[in-house]
């Protein structure tokens, strides 16, 4: 059996690739189907420059498809047995890890190579043809655009860095598309080895659906859905646990900011990696009451929790490490959820800086942040959140871990 191009050990685990539901290899028409569509998702993340979610995407393939034939297959293929097929015929180095800076052509000879075998096992496997589908003929026009077309420069990009962008979404079934759109195109120019995440926090509209509907066409989109609705703080924890990058950043889906200020982010990133980016509105485009409603829930946050020197403690868009928000074991359901981790994030000591970001009026959905239930429930979440954090810290001092 071939061997295929060797993936360096650098980036998400393997238990972290995006598994797609497979039939069963005894309904041979519907798993050639799966197979195929998995193929041209990756692919097109190629085109876009996503190696990232290619690799996963591959490590999906690998998984969910090639591993079962290849266990299928050792008793037709002597002298390869189950463990070898898994080790050399269906790119075990792929499952392992992946390498931003990886030529790009490997990612291309990867699918090739992953091509090869499928159908090489379906030939052994099956007796009968099987008839070419229309995403098995979208699969083989990629892969020949790929051997024909130099591959864009993409010469504004800024990092390379995997990133998950979070976007928490109720019942925003009228901005939705535009927004994922404009994140995507926007992650393409700047850090195309990225994925986003819609949290559907238990919609009442077609929220759900139209994410669901983008995530079938693009590998890039992943949608988590929260039923029934947990309220912001458990749309961002979902949104959180979901995350695969190794940054991770979140903006509201209201469209009120733009998301091509993530530049500005990434720059200040890449100039002090390992901190904590966070944006303040400048200025802030919200109705009178709620900018009021914000100075007296810094106060309260900075009395409460001690989180001091932050200039807008809720503003929707913040970047950091992944591994650092995990750290935080965060609790928070509600409102209180920005407050909890900021002041987790001074307790690590973690680097913070602040820059401004846009702040555009809302024009579509409606807003529920200034809600009395919203703002009933924040307060009474703060106020029982010293205690836990008291703890939290103490078991990150006896567990001697220093600041970051």
């Amino acid at each position: 059996m071939k061997q295929y191009p060797r993936m360096a050990e650098t980036g998400p685990t393997a238990a972290q690739a995006n598994h797609q539901p497979t039939a069963s290899l005894a309904e041979p028409s519907a798993h050639s189907d799966t197979f195929w569509r998995d193929c041209v998702l990756g692919l097109q993340a190629l085109r876009h420059g996503d190696r990232w979610i290619a690799a996963l995407r591959a490590q999906a393939i690998v998984q969910s498809t090639l591993l079962p034939m290849a266990a299928r297959a050792h008793d037709l293929i002597a002298p390869l047995t189950a463990t070898e097929a898994a080790n050399q015929a269906v790119l075990a180095p792929l499952l392992a890890r992946w390498q931003a800076d990886l030529p790009l052509p490997a990612y291309w000879q990867v699918y090739a190579a992953l091509i090869a075998d499928y159908q090489d096992f379906r030939h052994r496997q099956v007796s009968d043809s099987l008839d070419s589908s229309a995403a098995e003929a979208q699969a083989m026009d990629l892969l020949e655009m790929a051997r024909r077309q130099p591959y864009p420069d993409f010469p504004e990009v800024i990092s390379w860095r995997s990133i998950s962008i979070i976007l928490p979404a109720y019942n925003e079934e009228a901005v939705i598309q535009e927004t994922v759109a404009s994140c995507l195109q926007a992650v393409q120019r700047s850090c195309p080895n990225a994925e986003v995440i819609i949290v559907d926090d238990g919609s009442h509209d077609h929220t759900g659906a139209i994410g669901d509907d983008l995530a079938e066409h693009d590998a890039r989109v992943v949608v988590v859905h929260n039923r029934p609705n947990k309220g912001y703080g458990g749309a961002l924890l979902a949104g959180f646990a979901a995350a695969r990058g190794e940054l991770t950043f979140f903006m509201d889906s209201d469209g009120q900011f733009d998301i091509n200020d993530i530049v500005k982010m990434l720059k200040l990133y890449e100039l002090h990696p390992g901190a904590a980016i966070l944006g303040y509105r400048a200025p802030r485009r919200d109705p009178f009451m709620r900018q009021l409603n914000a100075l007296g829930w810094k106060f309260v946050a900075r009395a409460v929790l001690g989180v001091s020197g932050i200039k807008d403690i809720d503003c929707a868009f913040k970047l950091f490490p992944t591994e650092v928000m995990r750290a935080c074991q965060l609790r928070a359901q509600g409102a209180s959820v920005n407050a909890e981790f900021l002041a987790k994030f001074q307790r690590l000591g973690l680097p913070i800086y602040q820059l401004p970001v846009q702040h555009l009026p809302r024009t579509k959905g409606s807003p529920t942040g200034a809600k009395p239930a919203v703002i009933l429930r924040a307060f009474q979440e703060i106020l029982a959140l010293p205690g836990p954090l008291r703890k939290w810290t103490e078991e990150i001092a006896r567990a001697g871990l220093p600041p970051i």
